[in-house]
C-alpha cells in the first residue's frame, strides 16, 4: 500500500485535532458553567463542590480523547474518523493492522512529547515527515507503523 501524502496527514491531524478540540470543550462544560455560577452567586457553590467539578472534567476530558485516539482507531481497524475521511490508515511496517499495545503507545508518546515540548515537538514532526522518504513522522519511526492511503 502506498504512503500516504504530507498534505493528507496534515488535513487528517487538523479535523482530528478539531474533533478532540470539541470533545475537550464539551467535557469541561461543567466546570465552565460552574465558574459562571460561582461568579454570579459567590457564596452557593464551596471550593469541595468546585473541586469535584475540576475533577469530574477532567475525567470525562481523559475518557473522552482516549475513547476516540485510541479505542475508536482499534476498533476502525486503525482508523480515526479523521483518517476515514481522507482515506488513510495505521499499518505496521511489514502491513499487518496495528495493535492496541501499538495505538496506545503511539498515543502516549505523542501526549508525553507534546507535553514536555510545550507543543514545539508537534512542528519537529511535521519537519520529520516533510524530510523523510515515505512521510513517517517520529512516532511512525518509534512504534513501527505507517499511515498509508487505503
Amino acid at each position: 500500500m502506498p504512503h500516504t501524502s504530507f498534505a493528507k496527514r496534515l488535513a487528517e491531524t487538523i479535523f482530528d485535532s478539531l474533533i478532540q478540540l470539541s470533545i475537550l470543550c464539551i467535557s469541561m462544560s461543567p466546570l465552565y458553567i460552574t465558574s459562571i455560577y460561582m461568579q454570579i452567586y459567590p457564596d452557593s457553590i464551596s471550593y469541595l463542590v468546585f473541586g469535584i467539578v475540576i475533577t469530574f472534567s477532567v475525567i470525562l476530558t481523559i475518557i473522552g480523547v482516549l475513547l476516540y485516539s485510541v479505542y475508536l482507531p482499534y476498533k476502525m481497524h486503525g482508523a480515526t474518523l479523521g483518517m476515514r475521511l481522507f482515506k488513510t490508515k495505521y499499518l505496521t511496517f511489514d502491513n499487518k493492522e496495528v495493535s492496541f499495545q501499538v495505538i496506545f503507545t503511539r498515543f502516549i508518546l505523542r501526549l508525553i512529547f507534546i507535553f514536555l515540548s510545550f507543543g514545539i515537538s508537534l512542528i519537529v514532526d511535521f519537519i520529520i515527515i516533510l524530510g523523510s522518504e515515505h512521510n513517517l513522522s517520529f512516532y511512525d519511526y518509534l512504534t513501527n507503523s505507517k499511515i498509508v492511503d487505503i
